[in-house]
């Protein structure tokens, strides 16, 4: 797992995986401002913060701690849901 922030816009980005130019196949909003990537397969390939104020309220709703599934369709048993 490795995180990137870009201090110019603000975004953190928390890679679960190396991402291959054009291996995300679908994003899925799971609220405003916070993104989960997944490639064809549906494996969970990182996920984005547009701005740290999401990564806090994000950390906050989880006790502290932030979960990614490994899966997409691992998303309502790890008590994400998709905007």
């Amino acid at each position: 797992m490795r995180f990137e922030y870009d201090k110019e816009v603000g975004a953190l980005y928390i890679y679960v995986r190396e991402i291959a130019e054009g291996a995300v196949a679908r994003q899925i909003e799971l609220q405003e401002g916070v993104y989960l990537d997944a490639d064809q397969e549906g494996r969970t390939l990182g996920m984005e913060f547009l701005d740290l104020e999401n990564f806090r309220e994000w950390l906050e709703r989880g006790g502290g701690r932030v979960e990614i599934p490994e899966y997409v369709k691992d998303l309502k048993t790890s008590g994400l849901t998709p905007a």
